[in-house]
């Protein structure tokens, strides 16, 4: 829900979003075209049990051409392009036309189609299927080459054995101006990995960086159980608003138990606020109040024993006109008052 969208030529934008600003998408012209070469693609296959990186495999590929990447034996990424088109982008504020190229992927597991920017890196993910016996999920990054834009990813992999070179694209990336990727694709990816050899790069980032570098550092912080990375999360769920704050709840959902997590949660479900994304204009959104979901996440993480301290004041609020709109029941079931 965070990423341009071409296949119905509308582009939906987030807070976290990696599409850039509309003024910008708007100076996208024929010289970009002109510029483009080609698309490097890397691939990393990652064990869905160990979450080990069992290959890698990269290649080029341009309009209107084929490629199959093979990171593992007996498992092939296959890439077909089709032709740089024109398609009308819209922030739901501005609309520009901007210059993509369509990209079809396909394993043995199923296969996915969509346009991708000529300018600015991509992220694309193949899962496995334990059904087809396919116990791999792979991690795409195209880099497109001839814009100035990726030079400096470009320039960072040239002294890189690139199959080790995946985090120190991520930590690029999340300094990126552009921001290609959002918050949702690094913990995505670390999902898949479980693991991080950067994890001094990332608070680096926390300490020293922009405050988007250190949204995105404090998520990957916090999955790892990083002190300064998840007080530094937790605040900024708390403090976010609008629809900003909504995406860092669902993160905060998949985020690991912790005390401070746990007081956060509470806060967030006794507050005024509808954790709901705004609707705009023209766009109908499935849409769900996250308070649900949250008390889920007291039920599954937290022990009746580690929740008694906030139990007045969630007892409270379940019992309000707010909570017996937004789950208050199955909340007092999980503190045994039902």
């Amino acid at each position: 829900m965070h990423r341009l969208m071409s296949l119905g030529l509308i582009a939906t934008m987030s807070t976290f979003s990696g599409c850039g600003s509309a003024a910008n998408k708007a100076n996208a012209t024929a010289d970009k075209a002109e510029s483009y070469k080609h698309h490097r693609i890397l691939v990393w296959s990652v064990d869905k049990t160990s979450h080990d990186v069992k290959g890698f495999d990269e290649g080029i590929i341009g309009p209107s051409q084929e490629m199959t990447l093979k990171p593992v034996a007996d498992y092939t990424v296959s890439i077909r392009t089709g032709p740089i088109e024109e398609v009308t982008v819209t922030d739901f504020k501005t609309e520009w036309r901007e210059k993509r190229i369509p990209f079809r992927f396909s394993t043995g597991s199923g296969s996915a189609e969509g346009t991708k920017d000529i300018e600015n890196l991509f992220l694309h993910f193949e899962y496995g299927s334990s059904k087809k016996a396919i116990m791999l999920d792979s991690i795409v990054i195209g880099i497109p080459e001839g814009s100035s834009a990726t030079k400096k990813y470009l320039t960072a992999l040239d002294p890189m054995i690139p199959s080790d070179a995946l985090e120190d694209l991520l930590l690029i990336a999340a300094a990126d101006p552009e921001r290609p990727l959002d918050l949702g694709d690094f913990l995505e990816i670390y999902r898949i990995v479980r693991k991080s050899r950067r994890i001094d790069g990332w608070r680096d980032s926390l300490k020293n960086g922009t405050p988007t570098q250190q949204l995105f550092a404090a998520g990957i912080l916090m999955k790892f159980g990083d002190p300064d990375g998840r007080h530094h999360f937790c605040n900024a769920c708390l403090t976010a608003k609008g629809n900003s704050q909504v995406h860092l709840v669902d993160y905060l959902l998949n985020m690991p138990a912790s005390d401070e997590t746990l007081a956060t949660i509470v806060k967030l479900i006794v507050a005024p606020t509808v954790y709901r994304t705004k609707e705009l204009e023209g766009v109908g959104l499935a849409q769900f109040e996250r308070r649900v979901k949250l008390t889920e996440k007291l039920k599954r993480d937290y022990s009746r024993e580690a929740l008694k301290p906030y139990a007045a004041e969630l007892r409270q609020w379940a019992k309000s006109e707010m909570g017996q709109k937004y789950g208050g029941d199955e909340l007092l079931k999980l503190l045994d008052d039902k």
